[in-house]
């Protein structure tokens, strides 16, 4: 998103404070930058991570109280791998590379539906150097989109309903076919009966016993 667009307010003199820090239109450097100098409305809600040369690996350096709470975890001395599922460290990583790569701050605003309920927050990535001219930090600043988010447990509370949502949705799924004279198989179930003749992508089999016993040609193949 346009960085013009920045909010909350604090989050965007925290962007004005990495702006004025620069010198000679250069990136700035973490020395340039001081806690006393940062809005502090923002101090709970930043962290600073190292950069490995190229930037394919960061690890937190330092990590607000607020972010640690919304983690449920201290992730402090960690990389983000270390932390985050796949698709999730794999898309922070990206962003972190095109900021080092740009040597400029990126602004993102991430929305997710769980249930009836709306998750997201918003993100600024500030590159900064050290004595050097390569990218060294990481320093990023997130907020919640609903201020009354504050603890890991309010959005992982909704992920467990999800979860139990879908594996009830399974289950009647399974019953509804059995009432049928089908019969469900699972990708487990499939890969127990016998890996090399049923595909991965193939875990639904009508199987009616009826017909099947009566049929000249065979069996039929899955669905």
């Amino acid at each position: 998103m346009s960085l013009a667009d920045i909010r909350p307010a604090a989050m965007a003199d925290l962007y004005d404070y990495w702006k004025r820090a620069a010198q000679d239109g250069d990136t700035p450097r973490q020395k340039d930058m001081t806690i006393q100098g940062m809005p502090p409305d923002c101090l709970d809600h930043i962290a600073l991570l190292d950069l490995a040369n190229p930037p394919t690996k960061a690890k937190y350096l330092i990590i607000g109280a607020a972010l640690k709470k919304l983690l449920g975890a201290d992730p402090t001395g960690q990389y983000i791998q270390d932390v985050y599922p796949e698709t999730i460290h794999t898309e922070i990583q990206t962003a972190f590379a095109k900021a080092a790569q740009r040597q400029e701050a990126l602004y993102f605003r991430r929305e997710f539906q769980v249930l009836t309920k709306s998750f997201g927050y918003d993100r600024l990535i500030m590159p900064l150097r050290l004595d050097g001219p390569a990218i060294r930090r990481i320093l990023i600043c997130i907020y919640p989109l609903d201020p009354k988010l504050t603890s890991a447990n309010q959005w992982q509370n909704e992920v467990a309903k999800l979860e139990d949502m879908e594996r009830r949705e399974q289950r009647f799924e399974s019953a509804w076919a059995e009432s049928l004279g089908y019969k469900m198989v699972t990708a487990e179930d499939a890969k127990a009966i016998d890996e090399e003749e049923l595909d991965d992508a193939e875990v639904l089999h009508l199987t009616d016993p009826l017909t099947e016993k009566n049929d000249p040609s065979g069996p039929r193949n899955s669905i």
